[in-house]
């Protein structure tokens, strides 16, 4: 006891938290959506340089998203470790968006580079996509490490900003996830059909950049005028509020929900290059069908946070909600093929609304793309911030919540890393289309089967097996590949 009490008393104070002001969280919030979009008109700028050398096919989109996520893993996972050890963390990610504009203003020359290299490279190595494979990720993740390493950082660094009290977690990462979301829509649609196009590759890196500068400046004033406002005496932090039981039962179900949205992590980019895939054969391979799949993929995400965001703080059992989250992704993602069997027609609405955006020749490519992609992209959008409640807003973890932010994102996008290599380079070479969507949807379903077994109710886990093993039969005896439909339509 003694030991215990000396303990308690050498433990330093927690810093007085007071409440934020009313404007913080809504500033943070338009910072991060420009700093989304700015992210994913680098995104969308880099494959268009590296499909100069690798062309516009899976195994680019794949070496790409790859490079990119990798980055994000590791930047997350650095950040969430250090922003809980800094006093004024808004000065951080101010500084983080300052370095991102600089070191992306330096990406065409690196990759420029890059594409002479792997000239000169190419014609001595083996016939082998393995090797070749390795040889574009080293290439590619050397010179987009930097950038997507900061960008990675932003969100840990933001969270810890914005938290007065640990309860609140769900919903403020829900609302600054969903606004970050929200950006990157708006820069891969910028980036794709209008930078590109009118701007040209230097002039969009250029804009960006400024962008992510003016982000940088009014986060440290931000920080500033924050710094000024907050109470240095030490105190007691307002008391969170329990997301979950105390004890070795609480300790493995965050452990589970962490292992659980590594799956979902590998699964959701999987499913996104076996979309790029198939909607690349029925479209084109166009960085136009990829921007578009991406946007879409991005805003089920948003608008699912977004949706989430309000009922966070709900007295509810959200491993319960996680599990039929989860559940209800793998259903539906097994059937994201399903509306392709025919080649679906625009709806009334959609045709005026892109005919505004100035994009209407892509009224078909836009309508299959919400037919097969934004469903399922809804659910991961519903389940991040669920998850992320569940891991990082626990009982007695207030002193490391940016360090628990930052795995838990580093643990869901290193998994999409060998969920984007697998799809390109070991699914769909493999096992084609069709069956490689319902062995990625699967994960999806098991996840939320431990989740619910985790939970302990057997009718429950019964109903769910059986309704979830007859959408795959299902699926897979009436749902076709919309591949093999298409070259039989040819024929």
């Amino acid at each position: 006891m003694a030991r215990r009490d000396a303990a308690i008393r050498a433990e330093p104070p927690t810093p007085n938290i007071t409440e934020a002001p009313f404007w913080l969280l809504p500033t943070l919030a338009v910072l991060l959506l420009f700093s989304g979009v700015c992210a994913l008109v680098y995104q969308v700028l880099w494959l268009r340089l590296l499909s100069l050398t690798f062309g516009v096919t899976t195994h680019a989109a794949s070496t790409v998203l790859a490079s990119f996520m990798g980055g994000l893993a590791l930047g997350s996972f650095v950040a969430g470790r250090l922003a809980d050890r800094v006093r004024q963390p808004l000065f951080l990610f101010g500084a983080v968006e300052l370095l991102i504009g600089l070191c992306a203003l330096a990406t065409p020359a690196a990759l420029s580079g890059v594409h002479h290299l792997f000239v000169g490279v190419a014609s001595r190595l083996p016939d082998s996509v393995a090797l070749g494979t390795v040889v574009r990720l080293i290439m590619s993740f050397a010179v987009l490490l930097v950038p997507t390493a900061l960008m990675g950082a932003t969100l840990p660094i933001v969270v810890k900003s914005s938290l007065t009290r640990l309860d609140r977690i769900g919903g403020r990462v829900g609302l600054l996830y969903a606004s970050n979301t929200t950006g990157a829509i708006l820069g891969a649609m910028l980036a794709g059909f209008y930078l590109i196009p009118q701007s040209g590759l230097r002039r969009s890196f250029l804009l960006a950049a400024a962008i992510n500068g003016a982000v940088g400046l009014i986060a440290m004033t931000t920080g500033w005028i924050r710094s000024r406002s907050i109470d240095p005496t030490p105190g007691s932090a307002a008391p969170p509020t329990p997301v979950q039981p105390s004890g070795a039962g609480r300790v493995s179900n965050e452990a589970l929900v962490l292992v659980v949205f590594g799956v979902s992590g590998f699964a959701s980019l999987a499913l996104e290059v076996i979309w790029f895939r198939v909607l690349g054969i029925m479209l084109g391979p166009t960085s136009y069908v990829f921007t578009l799949m991406l946007a879409f993929v991005l805003a089920g995400i948003a608008f699912g946070s977004a949706i989430v965001t309000p009922l966070m703080r709900l007295p509810v059992n959200w491993l319960q909600v996680l599990a039929v989250l989860q559940l209800a992704a793998g259903i539906v993602a097994v059937r994201s093929f399903a509306p392709l069997r025919r080649t679906p027609q625009p709806p009334d609405w959609l045709q005026p609304l892109l005919a505004w955006i100035g994009i209407d020749f892509l009224a078909t490519a836009a309508t299959v793309s919400i037919a097969a992609i934004l469903p399922t992209a809804l659910f991961f959008g519903l389940a991040f911030p669920v998850g992320l409640r569940l891991w990082a807003g626990a009982e007695g973890t207030e002193r490391h919540t940016a360090e628990r932010v930052g795995v838990f994102y580093s643990v869901n996008v290193g998994a999409a890393i060998l969920g984007s290599i697998a799809a390109g380079f070991v699914l769909l070479p493999r096992l084609g289309s069709q069956v490689s969507l319902i062995a990625v949807a699967a994960l999806f379903l098991a996840s939320g089967l431990a989740l619910q077994v985790a939970i302990g109710r057997r009718q429950p886990i019964v109903a769910f097996v059986v309704s979830a093993s007859a959408v795959i039969v299902f699926s897979c005896r009436r749902s076709p590949s919309p591949i093999r439909r298409k070259w039989r339509a040819a024929g």
